[in-house]
This record gives C-alpha cells, structure tokens and sequence, in this order.
C-alpha cells in the first residue's frame, strides 16, 4: 500500500511528488523547488497550522480522510509537524520508516488534531510501526490549549472545542519508537489514550506527559530522560503496567494533583521513583494478588519491582520466598506499595540485576475492525464496504464466469470520479482476475447507496477449494486507502 510516492531529486535524495491535494485523500505533496524552512521562520506571514492549500512549504503529510495509510519511505520535513492528522477513524502503519525534522527547532512528528477541518472530533485513530527522532516533541495529541508551541492557540473558550475536548478519543499508539526528542508524548486534556510495546528514550524532557487526560502505558520502556519518565498532571483513571520506567534523572513517574492513577507489574529503577504529594489522591501501586509471569520473570502479579536507579533493589527481603517482599515498600512517604516484587527467596542485594521485560517494539498486526451491523452504520468521510458478490460457490477448472461485486458508500460524503473507489484483489486472488477494478461513477455515488464492479473471473486450473478475498479501497495518484475488513468469497472449483 502507497502513501506516499516518491521521485528523486537531483541532490540523490527524493521529493514528494506533487498532486492535486483533493485528489490524494488528504495527503498533500510539495515539491523539493516549495520547501522552504518554517521551523524558524521570522516571516510576516504565520504559519497556518493545521495548513491550507497554497499557503505554506515544506515537507509534510497532511490526513483530512478516514482510511488506512502506510509509509513507503522515511520523512524528512521542514514544516513544523512531519505528520498532521486531522481526520478519525485513521489508521497510520508506519512500517517501521522514521520521521525527523530537517534541521532543529520547534517541531513535532506526529500531531493529532483536535477537530477535523469542518469542527467534528477527531477520534479513533491508531498510529503503529513508527519511529520519531529528533523532534522537540514525538507524537502531540492536542487539547484546546496548544499554545506551548508558536504556531499553536487556546481555543478553551470555544464551545465546539470544549465538547470535542471532552470525549474519549479512543487513540491507539504502538510498536512506537521516540528517541532524542526534547518531549516523547504529550497528551494535553486527551482522554482515551493507550499507549503499547513502545520505546521513549533519551530525550532532554520528558518521556511521556499526560496533562488533564487519562492514558494507559503498557509493556513499553520509558528510559534516559532528563526530566521525567512520565508527568501525570491532573486527570484520573489512568494506568501503568508491565512496563520498564528507568534511569530519569528527576523522577521515574512524577504526580501532582491526579485524582486517581493505577501502577502495577512494572520495574521502576531511577534515583527518584515516584515523585507526589498530598495533592494527588487515589494513587494505587499494586493490583489483587494473582498468579502470572510478573515484569522481573516471577510468577506472581501484585505491586512493582523497585530498584535505585543501578538495578539494586529497594524492597524488603522475601524470607518466605513468595515472589513478594515480605513488608510493603513506601517509594515516597504515604504512597505504599503493598505487594512489591522480588526474586523469590533473594533477600536484597548489590548489583545490578537481570531484569524481564519486553522493551523491544514488535510489528503491531492489524487489529481486526469492527464488522458492519447494517448499512445505515455510516463514518465519517469518505467510506466504503463490500456488501455483496455474484461469484458462484462452484466452479469448473478453466472457464471463465462474469461476476460482480457490490459496494456501498457508508461513508457520510458522496463519492466522485476523483475519489477513485474501486476493489483491489488481495494476494493470490488477482492471478484469476484483474487485480484492480474501479466502481463506474457517472456524477456521484451518494451515502447509503449501492454500486456494482462487473469483471470477469477465470477459475483456478486445479481443482480445491479456494479463498478469494477482495478490499474496498481508493486507489489511483500514489495513494491507497483502504476501508474496513477485506472481503472473503470461498469457492469450491472441480
């Protein structure tokens, strides 16, 4: 799948091929002879961000559609933001490419819109298989207040802000890999946040900050910080668990005036541990006790592992050899943890211990979406879904068998030549028929209605039964979107 088509240029680099911005989906391309540096700019002229066509330079994807969309190749940017997505339901699959700025400055790799471009929340994206590097801030999910960087604005006193502000944005962030930026996350007033198998590392900030919102951190390494590991501020519900938070030099998870916050299963190895006051309220460092591989190989979940930065642990002994420190464990005074981790039988000890967690990002699969209930189930956008086929169940070795196909947009806008809707054949299934058919649009396909795809099917030369799947996509300018789950036709050929 292509998002992004590339040419090179003449320095042996390459350069966004330049398109029409509607006819790419959202994802607008400049070339090389445009960018011009916007990251430190002293011109007149302020940068428009999220930016409109025409106005602006510089390397940058901008994502105004729902869909799913892969890198093809690393992105270099000069514009403030690498990636802006302004759109929900996205799914961004990084493939394991890398996003920097050009030169250094105020910049971010990923920004998540609040709103997309006609007001309407922006919420259930996934991002995944990405690296970030470089950037004063990895991946931003705005709030209404984004005035912490100079192209940002309150909009707190904007009502259609504050409503989108206050629903749970349902954002998915894994297989992530932040490193060298001055802040790695920054969720600002976000709720609905889950962050997994990722890795923030070595930024001159902070690793990841939650401010009025509520997150999950799961199985990731937060590590090497100048600041903290993670800074919670305000908000309640959230939760870190199965995760590594070490050697931040301030504190490994700072707290002030959180009004409820779960930590558990985690190793927490920094000179300062847990940072918090009186101010913050139902902070909890352990779960029920149960049986399971804990975060240090054990075989008991309750609390976390607690070390002093150089792999010693803090805890006190386990004389009974339960996996389980014998006395609760207070990183800061009135915060007990009371089910710590230790090796079993192992009292305390000097030295730098062998810890067990995952901190090495895997590819994330595809999750598996929601299927479509009914055709009045429409996103937002442009949308499609294969509802239907003619393919017959039976089929004779050889021959040839005139089919259709049958798309329906449950999408909220119409679709138009442009838009280039069609079904694309997945694997194997485009050797017995064309791998691309576009739907034949004569004006415009408007929400809830049906269009049929006619083409011919040539059956497999052996007999079996064969597994035909087929995708609702666009396609078309170095673009593909696709839509939904793919579509599986099962056929028994003699």
């Amino acid at each position: 799948m292509i998002t992004c088509r590339t040419i090179p240029d003449s320095s042996g680099g390459y350069q966004y091929e330049s398109l029409p911005h509607a006819a790419t989906g959202g994802i607008r391309h400049l070339p090389v002879s445009r960018r011009t540096s916007l990251i430190t700019s002293t011109a007149a002229e302020p940068v428009l961000f999220p930016p409109e066509d025409g106005t602006s330079g510089g390397g940058y994807v901008l994502i105004t559609q729902p869909g799913k969309y892969t890198l093809e190749h690393p992105v270099t940017h000069q514009y403030p933001a690498g990636i802006i997505i302004a759109s929900p339901s996205v799914i961004l699959d990084g493939q394991g490419y890398a996003i920097r700025p050009s030169q250094p400055g105020s910049s971010v790799g990923i920004w998540i819109s609040l709103t997309d471009p006609a007001g309407r929340p922006v919420t259930g994206v996934t991002i995944r298989n990405i690296s970030i590097e470089g950037e004063e801030c990895g991946i931003f999910l705005e709030g209404t207040d984004s005035t912490r960087f100079p192209w940002g604005r309150d909009r707190s006193a904007d009502p259609e802000a504050a409503t989108a502000a206050r629903q749970s944005r349902g954002f998915t962030l894994s297989g992530i890999t932040i490193t060298g930026c001055v802040d790695g996350i920054i969720a600002d007033g976000t709720t609905g946040v889950r962050i997994s198998d990722s890795e923030v590392t070595n930024g001159s900030g902070s690793g990841i900050i939650l401010e009025d919102g509520q997150a999950q951190v799961i199985r990731s390494l937060i590590s090497g910080h100048a600041g903290d590991g993670i800074f919670c501020s305000g908000g309640s519900g959230s939760e870190i668990s199965s995760s590594r938070i070490s050697g931040n030099r301030q504190a490994g998870i700072h707290l002030e005036k959180t009004g409820g916050i779960t930590i558990w299963d985690s190793i927490l190895d920094n000179t300062r541990n847990l940072q918090a006051g009186p101010d913050s309220t139902g902070v909890v460092l352990a779960v029920r006790r149960s049986d399971g591989e804990n975060a240090i190989g054990g075989v008991v979940i309750g609390g976390n592992f607690w070390a002093d930065g150089s792999g010693s642990p803090l805890a006190a002994p386990d004389l009974d050899g339960d996996g389980i420190a014998d006395a609760p464990y207070e990183p800061v005074p009135g915060f007990a943890d009371p089910l710590p981790l230790v090796r079993a039988g192992e009292p305390p000890s000097p030295g730098i211990l062998t810890l067990n967690t995952a901190v090495t990002p895997a590819p994330v699969q595809d999750p598996v979406p929601a299927p479509v209930q009914t055709p009045a189930s429409f996103m937002t956008g442009i949308h499609a879904v294969i509802i239907s086929d003619t393919i017959p169940a039976e089929m004779t070795t050889g021959t040839s068998y005139p089919v259709s196909i049958d798309l329906y947009n449950d999408g909220s806008d119409d679709w138009i030549p442009r838009h280039r809707i069609g079904v694309m054949a997945l694997e194997e299934t485009g050797t017995y028929g064309p791998e691309w058919i576009p739907v034949p649009i004569s004006g415009s396909v408007s929400p809830g209605k049906t269009q049929s795809v006619r083409f011919t099917l040539r059956s497999p030369s052996r007999p079996g039964t064969y597994s035909l799947q087929y995708q609702a996509a666009r396609e078309g300018d170095g673009l593909q979107v696709i839509y939904g789950r793919p579509y599986t036709r099962t056929v028994t050929v003699r």
